[in-house]
């Protein structure tokens, strides 16, 4: 059986409004997100962070944290609220 397709929004969210979760797994070096923030500057952020209706980060802390240190006000999100809380645990997608 074939799940349904969900329809995505890409919004635009103040960095300062945007929650990392305190449970992430993932851990960033500082070395991590030098490389990210200049991924994100040589050729653009364009992966949306994927968030919950809190806006809790589910997946982009790094992307966040870059963004951050780039001093930007906004950042690409798309707010997953169809997951429950333990499907946004197992994102598959951490970055």
């Amino acid at each position: 059986m074939q799940s349904p397709i969900t329809q995505l929004e890409v919004t635009y969210l103040r960095t300062t409004s945007l929650k990392p979760d305190p449970r992430n797994p993932r851990v960033h070096s500082d070395k991590q997100v030098r490389q990210i923030t200049q991924s994100i500057e040589s050729f653009g952020f364009n992966v949306p962070l994927l968030i919950d209706d809190e806006q809790k980060v589910i997946a982009g802390h790094g992307r966040l944290m870059a963004a951050r240190k780039l001093g930007w006000d906004t950042v690409p999100a798309i707010c997953l609220s169809h997951l429950t809380e333990s499907h946004a645990r197992c994102s598959p997608t951490t970055a």
